[in-house]
């Protein structure tokens, strides 16, 4: 803007009257900044309009402005009382993000959307109401709301409803986000089919989750960490379990994958060190990348018959993994797929799978090999056994066993 067109005195920003608009990155970082009062005519709040004005303690805003603009209140910190004129018609992106002093904001009856990420971090926040004229909402609006305990909707809006505080689409077949402030335990209503990307996102004081039957999709980072789960049920039914899905779950213990999933995604379970066994699921053909990385409490895995391919850093770090069986049907083993399972002493394959993956095992020194064998193959284990122990992941004093496959 004109340095006409303002003026700061004791850290109150006063604006001229004629002025309407307030410029894209007007006041951005503007330090010196406490108080704000917008002035009658003015329609327009760019985008980074007061973007990281950390002092800024409360602002007053005229009716007639249309629109707050993409990142124009973020990282406000110190902001803890403002109005939102009824003529505004969109909050968008960033709006109000990282805004933590904030702990009321009500949102008038004029708008009609709220941008992606548009009160994110907000952690002071407690309640929040979503009045009937919304018919848009973006991703992850309350991402980091710490505070948040309730999401309340209002009751005739047409395309969203809210039900114990929980945010849903106006059918309730999908969970849109359960506030991170929800404590104990939850269970999501009969009738959800989707549990929406970030639903459960850092609910870390949730210690149970209830998944209903008919529910078929689990989005990505749907209960990325929430520390407090100790165990969750996943009911059959269930065909994609997103990425990250469960990613630094610590606090959970056991969980089972539904036999109807069929593909295991990238860093699903990233960091799970409370799990101590998994079962995956004998029509599962693909481990993604980093799946169990890091969940270091695994003692043992089998990886089902169909499995054709494991990507990179798989089970990377899995430091408790002792003993690995692996498929005939694997073809493909990404670089570090085992990458750090230090303590891996024992493994059951086909001879094949592992004269083809033997050495992929850098952190291992196999003490106990289970081979299989077919019974046309059982009268060269010497020569087989001779080739088991020149691959690096074996013990020179290595037990080698043969068993006929199948019995």
């Amino acid at each position: 803007m004109n340095k006409d067109d303002y003026t700061i005195e004791s850290g109150h920003l006063k604006i001229r009257n004629g002025v309407t608009k307030i410029e894209d990155y007007a006041f951005s970082s503007c330090s010196e900044l406490t108080v704000a009062t917008i002035p009658a005519g003015v329609t327009e709040l760019g985008f980074h309009a007061f973007y990281g004005c950390n002092n800024l303690r409360s602002i007053t805003f005229p009716e007639g402005i249309g629109y707050i603009g993409d990142d124009a209140f973020q990282g406000c910190s110190a902001l803890t009382s403002m109005n939102i004129p009824g003529s505004v018609t969109s909050i968008c992106r960033n709006a109000f993000r990282d805004c933590i002093g904030l702990s009321e904001i009500v949102i008038p009856g004029s708008v009609t959307y709220i941008g992606d990420y548009a009160f994110a971090g907000c952690t002071g926040l407690t309640k929040i109401t979503i009045p009937e004229s919304v018919t848009e909402m973006g991703d992850f609006v309350f991402y980091g709301c710490t505070g948040l305990t309730e999401i309340n909707v209002a009751k005739n809006n047409p395309n969203y409803c809210s039900s114990d505080g929980v945010l849903f689409n106006k059918d309730k077949t999908t969970i849109i986000c359960c506030p991170i402030g929800k404590r104990e335990t939850y269970s999501i209503p009969e009738g959800v089919a989707e549990i929406e990307d970030k639903a459960f996102f850092g609910c870390s004081g949730l210690e149970g989750i209830t998944i209903p039957e008919g529910v078929t999709y689990i989005g990505q980072d749907a209960f990325r960490g929430c520390t407090g789960l100790t165990a969750i049920a996943i009911p059959e039914g269930v065909t994609y379990i997103g990425q990250d899905a469960f990613r630094g779950c610590t606090g959970l213990t056991a969980i089972a994958i539904p036999e109807s999933v069929t593909q295991i995604e990238i860093a699903v379970f990233h960091g799970c060190s409370g799990l101590t066994a998994i079962a995956i699921p004998k029509d599962v053909t693909l481990i993604r990348g980093h799946a169990f990385k890091g969940c270091s409490g695994l003692t043992e895995i089998t990886i089902p018959e169909r499995v054709t391919e494991i990507e990179e850093q798989a089970f990377e770090g899995c430091t408790g993994l002792r003993a690995i069986t692996l498929p005939g049907n694997l073809k493909i083993m990404r670089w570090q797929a085992f990458e750090g399972c230090t303590g891996l002493k024992i493994i059951t394959c086909p001879y094949s799978t592992f004269m083809r993956f033997g050495n992929e095992f850098y952190s291992a020194k196999f003490s106990k090999l289970v081979i299989l064998v077919d019974d046309s193959e059982y009268g060269k284990t010497e020569v087989y056994r001779a080739a088991v122990l020149n691959k690096e992941s074996v013990a020179p004093d290595a037990e080698i066993l043969f068993k006929i496959k199948g019995e």
